[in-house]
């Protein structure tokens, strides 16, 4: 077995959007305003079956919508930083990314 090399990933603080945009119908740009790294932790209330996109990226378009294009030239298969989530049709769901 391998003695470990580096710290544990920790979570040392939650952060707030500075902004949420509504580039198109039923999107939603999330920007904390600063580059980082970590999960999404989001609130919803969603009927049975509702699926939740969550995408990740630094950059956007003129159009207000995010840039995974420039990611996802290094991506081969599968979708690049992506998160789905199925709602399970409770009131109150709180849902957090941790493998994202």
């Amino acid at each position: 077995m391998s003695e470990e090399k580096i710290p544990p990933i920790r979570k040392l603080k939650t952060l707030r959007p500075v902004a949420i945009n509504e580039p198109s119908p039923d999107v939603y740009l999330v920007d904390f305003g600063q580059n980082i790294c970590g999960w999404a932790r989001i609130n919803i209330s969603e009927e049975v079956g509702k699926e939740i996109v969550m995408r990740y990226g630094e950059r956007i378009y003129e159009d207000g919508n995010l840039d995974i294009k420039e990611l996802s030239r290094f991506i081969f298969t599968g979708e690049t930083q992506t998160t789905r989530y199925i709602s399970n049709g409770y009131p109150e769901q709180l849902y957090e990314s941790r493998f994202a």
